[in-house]
């Protein structure tokens, strides 16, 4: 039984050697401050201990559009996963504030990288190229830093130093399968029209994140942009060209299957053309990434006679910019753009937009009004807005007067027919629009009503109508009618537009 037991414990002791020697480096590594050391970290590893990093590392720089207000790495080493005798590239890039830069103008970068087996003690190595690529021999973890430095006139003076992020590889017996893969972009925008172009980077998320599988990447419109096969380094065209390009990562497994994803990327001035219905809002927004705002934004808007003139702009977000209520007279043909100035130390340096046009879709909607009024000319007994009137008799001269306003200037409306209920007993003396006596009208008798149609009201040239219609009330045995004016719109080729409607009463 003795030796049953001491077997078993020296079994488990092995097994959990493997386990730990298998799942090593599962944890989010993180520096002595506790940031985190690697741009991309899967949420889901785990690791035995902190690595202590060889330098401190430089934070990441700050960029707006093009410009480095601060240098740094903009591509950090990314942890890779590979198993043994398979080959992995660590990928870097940095840059120097544009204030760094000025100082040593034709300095040239140059690296080192130092190495770590246990995240702690650190040697460098002799590769001094931007890339490091490395071929493990065994199952375990390294972790690497590099040193990236521009000599000065001066060495050692006006020299500009920074430090990547630690990034390991892990090395395991054999290959993990890639079963899935997530892409993403640093920034969904990217500017054409500038004198330097821009670029951003694009990053592959496996799943497994521990996957040992290659990440290559390609574009669909190298016209519009390109992308680094191995770095994800998309670069826009500078010849002003606009689209979206659509940037596509695939991981290949070592059994010749793969996986992929997609990201799509604008390619543009900076603003957007706007299309708005008249009397709505046109809204600019300064498109693109900022790390941090420009320290000034001045709107411009150039008419259609081609005149400049600085906007204000009230918007608490000065990149973006609101025409709050749209004229298609005003507004529309014209385009407006944004100057951003950014200030670095002593360093100022602007970036001017794109022009964006407006266009305000004209408003052809009609907005007819009708003011339908009566008056007893025999018997003065109505009430104070003219829309009632009582006591009416046999023989009483009674006349209807209606106000026809359309107040859109742009208005579809070309023509207009007004139906106006009459009593039946009724005889229409006179017809008068604008003043003038009218012929072109008709009147049908029903039962309980005569219906006066006024037809052909031209709209192309005039806007307000003021009709009036006189009759002879011949027998009142109603106690009361109920009078509506009916307008019925159309546009120039002789379709409905709508109806518009008021209403009287007469009592007698």
């Amino acid at each position: 039984m003795k030796w049953r037991k001491k077997f078993l414990i020296g079994l488990l002791f092995s097994l959990g050697l493997i386990f730990s020697s298998l799942t090593i480096n599962k944890k989010d590594l993180k520096d002595t401050s506790g940031e985190m050391i690697t741009k991309i970290i899967p949420d889901n590893l785990i690791v035995e201990a902190d690595v202590t990093p060889y330098r401190t590392p430089t934070s990441d720089p700050v960029i707006l559009l093009f410009i480095w207000l601060t240098s740094g790495y903009n591509l950090q080493p990314e942890n890779q996963y590979t198993y043994i005798n398979n080959p992995k590239t660590l990928y870097t890039d940095s840059g120097r504030s544009v204030l760094d830069a000025l100082l040593s103008l034709i300095a040239t970068p140059h690296y080192i990288w130092y190495q770590s087996t246990d995240g702690q003690t650190w040697t460098q190595m002799t590769q001094t190229t931007k890339e490091l690529t490395v071929t493990p021999t065994k199952v375990g973890t390294v972790y690497y830093q590099q040193m990236t430095r521009w000599y000065g006139l001066l060495p050692g003076l006006l020299d500009t130093t920074v430090y990547s992020k630690v990034a390991f590889i892990t090395t395991f017996p054999s290959p993990i399968k890639a079963t899935d893969l997530t892409v993403k972009a640093d920034s969904k925008y990217l500017y054409n029209n500038q004198s330097s172009a821009m670029t951003t980077y694009v990053t592959g998320i496996p799943t497994p994140v521990d996957a040992t599988g290659e990440l290559k990447w390609k574009i669909d419109d190298t016209s519009l942009a390109t992308v680094d096969t191995n770095t994800g380094l998309v670069t826009a065209n500078t010849s002003g060209k606009s689209g979206t390009v659509r940037v596509t990562g695939t991981m290949t497994n070592s059994d010749g299957t793969s996986v992929s994803d997609y990201v799509d990327i604008r390619i543009g001035g900076g603003l957007d053309d706007q299309t708005v219905d008249e009397g709505k809002p046109a809204t600019f927004e300064v498109q693109g990434k900022f790390d941090q705002p420009p320290t000034n934004v001045v709107w411009h808007k150039v008419d259609k006679s081609n005149k400049d003139t600085v906007v204000t702009n009230n918007n608490s977000n000065k990149l973006i910019y609101t025409i709050p209520n749209t004229s298609y007279s005003t507004d529309d043909g014209t385009k407006y753009y944004a100057v951003l100035t950014v200030t670095s130390g002593d360093s100022t340096t602007t970036v001017t937009t794109n022009k964006a046009n407006l266009t305000v879709k004209k408003n052809v909607v009609p907005n007819v009004t009708v003011d339908n009024t009566i008056f007893n000319n025999s018997h003065n007994d109505h009430n104070d807005s003219n829309t009632i009137i009582n006591g009416v008799s046999k023989n009483d001269q009674v006349s209807y007067k209606i106000n026809l306003n359309d107040s859109n200037v742009n208005s579809a409306m070309t023509k207009a027919d007004l139906k106006l209920e009459l009593p039946v007993s009724s005889n229409i003396s006179e017809v008068k629009v604008n003043g003038q006596s009218y012929s072109d009208y008709n009147s049908v008798s029903a039962s309980d009503k005569q219906t006066l149609t006024i037809k052909n009201l031209n709209f192309t040239g005039i806007k307000t109508f003021t009709l009036e219609v006189n009759l002879t009330i011949d027998d009142n045995s109603k106690s009361s009618f109920a009078s509506k004016a009916i307008v019925t719109g159309y546009d120039a080729s002789g379709n409905t537009i709508s109806n518009y409607s008021a209403d009287n009463e007469f009592r007698g």
